[in-house]
């Protein structure tokens, strides 16, 4: 992690508070001062709490869904509200609480903003919409309001309760000859005592059923603020060390580009088939060294080694690194033949893919200019050398594998909506005989776009459990990745395990990373197939086919279930589009600019007569000639 962090600012809160409590309260002057101070810190404490837990203690009484920590946290938040609030009615009618206060007034001051900074680096990573909704605005967002994240930081604000409630016991309880301060001041901390006792103890029932643990508090202090990395540039010559840092920071900037454009396209980032064929390639290059690294510290038998690192457990990681990578090259592959409406790659995405692949190459290969174009012939790294930095390489490895799993999620969705658009093409030459296509290109039929959607669903698939494997073996090892691997499960809300069990062989069996899209998009049925791929655009008969569907497996279910009899295997084929019907525009004679007709069944009823809009130009696509069917 790079950066300032949560446990930055709780860490500065325990201090200041420390120091308040070691000058003594009942000693120190200014005693309506440091009321005043408490009450603020208290009443930032709140609502610390109130974030992570938004109900109200209605809910608490009515509702019987609520975990036990979010009714600790809605009876901790408001034993602290009713105790800043008569601190603050206390202080505020009292002339002497603007006067000087001593060391503790100064600490409780100090402790308040600290806390306050941590709160706002939480909130960056939630907004609200206009529709008075909370949305995520960072891929940490979900491990932000996980149950471990909760558990940990209410965990922390209880105890602060119980360490503050003698303290203010003791400071009320003051000689007035020492401490003068009115009444009402008195009055105030003797009640606020009594509401941070209660504060203290909300979270007992919850502790004895789950208590938190130290992973809890380890993925709270860790969590970074929802904001991009400054980039690295790849410079000439970096070290082992740098490479590893230049590797997470770009790791998690491609996150967060994956990301946003996700939330601006409402959840498919808009590319064109350059910039998807590019990440394809990028995400196997990548892939392929990190195989080698991880086969290279586990063939390492030196007595230098002192790494603990597991061979089997390097090998199985590195096993299922190479499949995913495997699958990202028959995406790249498949892509061959496939085109868009404009050509061209996204900026960003690119940026952080060269920046990625760049280093981890260099990493791999004992080469200070490596680059794809020069990969042949450079030597491999020494395995000797990559063992004092194990650790780094292996976050290095998981950083890399966990950003391409949240790209190959995000890719399959926006390349289905692609397809469902009738935004990917294919030349009318590459095109069986039986299809009249007087336009140089053609809306790609099922045949050719189901296996592009098929060979995303695998790579998906296998970056989620590459990503699985090299998060169990970071914990195992506690490499400088363990907190996104512990953000990832606690981001999953079907994972009920210790983080501690996620070892390669549990992982295997664990459900899909929480932060990121299902790697696996629902598969519409036969007759919403036909419908969709008939262009229709009617939700209403979309909707009216995916019930005929959802009928039909209910029927069959059902007579499974009384029939004793073997049940044949369900077809469930897709419909076939057919040959060519209404027009849309495209690009050159090799690139869709310009008008392609679209296979017939195509049009929509209201749409027979609409204007087809002009696409941007772009250079003539290198298109290899596909074998006829």
């Amino acid at each position: 992690m790079t950066g300032v962090t949560l446990g930055d600012f709780l860490r500065q809160a325990d201090e200041h508070l420390q120091a308040a409590f070691a000058d003594g309260g009942s000693q120190s002057a200014g005693q309506a001062a440091t009321a005043l101070e408490l009450g603020r810190f208290v009443a930032v404490m709140a609502r610390c709490l109130d974030d992570r837990t938004p109900f109200q203690m209605t809910e608490v009484v009515t509702r019987t869904d609520l975990s036990a920590w979010d009714r600790a946290g809605v009876d901790a938040s408001t034993a602290l509200y009713n105790a800043a609030d008569c601190l603050d009615k206390a202080t505020s009618i009292s002339s002497s609480a603007s006067g000087p206060g001593g060391t503790p007034a100064r600490g409780l001051a100090a402790a308040a903003t600290a806390l306050a900074a941590g709160r706002d680096l939480l909130n960056t990573h939630r907004t609200t919409t206009p529709g008075q909704l909370q949305a995520d605005r960072s891929p940490w967002a979900p491990a932000v309001t996980s149950l471990p994240v909760t558990r940990a930081l209410t965990t922390q604000i209880t105890r602060w309760s119980s360490q503050l409630a003698p303290w203010a016991a003791s400071l009320a309880s003051a000689d007035p000859a020492q401490a003068p301060a009115p009444a009402a001041v008195r009055d105030a901390l003797h009640t606020a005592t009594l509401w941070l006792w209660t504060a203290g103890a909300a979270a007992h029932p919850a502790a004895a059923a789950h208590p938190a643990t130290a992973e809890d508090a380890r993925l709270l202090r860790a969590l970074p603020p929802a904001q991009r990395p400054d980039r690295l540039p790849p410079g000439t010559a970096e070290a082992m060390t740098e490479l590893c840092a230049g590797i997470n920071v770009s790791a998690e900037r491609l996150r967060a580009v994956v990301f946003s454009s996700a939330e601006r396209a409402g959840g498919t980032p808009a590319a064109t088939a350059d910039t998807w064929r590019w990440t394809a390639t990028a995400a196997a290059v990548t892939g392929h060294a990190s195989e080698i690294l991880l086969r290279s510290l586990a063939s390492h038998p030196g007595p230098d080694s002192d790494h603990p690192l597991d061979r089997e457990q390097l090998q199985a990681a590195a096993d299922a690194v190479a499949e995913a990578g495997s699958a990202w090259r028959r995406v790249a592959a498949t892509w061959y033949g496939l085109a868009t409406e404009t050509r061209g790659h996204a900026t960003h995405l690119t940026t952080e893919l060269t920046d990625l692949v760049l280093r981890m190459g260099r990493l791999t290969w004992d080469d200070p200019d490596w680059s794809p174009a020069r990969a042949a012939g450079c030597p491999l790294r020494d395995p000797a050398g990559l063992a004092p930095r194990a650790l780094n390489v292996v976050a290095a490895a998981h950083q890399a594998c966990d950003a391409f799993a949240c790209v190959a999620a995000a890719h399959l969705q926006a390349v289905t909506a692609a397809d469902r658009a009738g935004r990917l093409y294919v030349t009318t030459r590459s095109l069986p005989g039986s299809y009249d296509v007087p336009r140089p290109y053609a809306t790609a039929p099922t045949d050719r776009t189901k296996p592009i959607l098929q060979a995303y669903r695998t790579a998906a698939d296998a970056n989620v459990r590459a990503a699985r494997a090299l998060a169990g073996l970071a914990l195992a090892t506690d490499a400088p990745s363990s907190p996104l691997a512990l953000a990832r499960a606690a981001a999953d809300p079907h994972h009920s395990s210790h983080p501690r069990e996620l070892g390669p062989r549990n992982l295997a069996n664990a459900t899909a990373l929480g932060d990121q899209p299902d790697a696996r998009a629902p598969e519409p049925g036969p007759v919403e197939q036909v419908v969709r791929g008939l262009r229709v655009a009617d939700p209403i008969m979309l909707l009216r086919a995916a019930a005929i569907d959802t009928a039909a497996r209910t029927l069959i279910s059902q007579a499974e279930r009384t029939s004793s009899q073997p049940h044949p295997q369900a077809n469930d084929a897709p419909g076939r589009r057919n040959p060519p019907g209404n027009a849309a525009r495209l690009a050159a004679k090799d690139n869709p600019r310009h008008q392609a007709e679209r296979l017939p069944g195509s049009e929509t009823g209201n749409h027979e007569h609409a204007t087809p809009r002009r696409l941007r130009s772009g250079h003539n696509p290198q298109t290899p000639r596909v074998p006829r069917p």
